[in-house]
């Protein structure tokens, strides 16, 4: 998923080590350019609201903010805690756990969305501060399933996409799955496109 049309004038120019140039997987460090390092970064997207570059690192089981003055800080998620299969903690940002984020979305009310590729799910981040998971398996469970009310009773295989446009949220299923599903977020109708 790439940046919105028109959103990419309001990211900052990033210019940060990506992962760890000595080969030690030190990880992610938070901080300004030439200090930060980012651990896998993937799916980046410039949040509406803020401006921000929300980033998914991969390896380090977070999700990072980069501020328009270039500053990288660990949004959600515990660095290199990997949760057993199906035991991703919800709760405030910084005490969720997840199992291996790849993309994020944000949309205009500043609620971030993740496409939970090894856990095949999409957790989500509220305004507030709160991480659920939002579709998929709470247990880690990948398959096919639509619902007509409630998303976390469909199934996904490997999400490797998310956004949203209005009142939907599109996830892209990737590896054997190859298929894009939507969720109407005011009902939770789960559909493909």
């Amino acid at each position: 998923v790439a940046l919105l049309p028109g959103s990419a004038e309001a990211a900052p120019t990033l210019s940060w080590t990506v992962g760890d140039p000595a080969g030690l997987a030190s990880g992610a460090v938070e901080g300004t350019r030439g200090v930060a390092r980012c651990s896998h970064p993937m799916g980046p997207f410039v949040d509406p609201t803020t401006n921000d570059v929300v980033v998914a690192m991969h390896t380090s089981r977070t999700i990072a903010r980069i501020s328009p003055v270039g500053r990288l800080n660990t949004f959600a998620g515990q660095a290199f805690v990997t949760p057993a299969a199906g035991a991703e903690a919800d709760g405030l940002t910084l005490d969720a756990t997840f199992m291996g984020c790849i993309c994020v979305t944000v949309d205009t009310a500043g609620v971030t969305y993740c496409a939970g590729y090894l856990a095949h799910n999409v957790r989500q981040i509220t305004a507030g501060g709160t991480v659920t998971t939002y579709a998929g398996s709470t247990a880690n469970t990948l398959g096919y399933g639509e619902h007509v009310s409630d998303p976390l009773q469909a199934l996904y295989t490997n999400p490797g996409g998310v956004v949203t446009l209005g009142t939907k949220l599109f996830i892209a299923e990737s590896a054997t799955a190859g298929r894009v599903r939507q969720i109407e977020r005011a009902t939770g109708a789960t559909s493909n496109v």
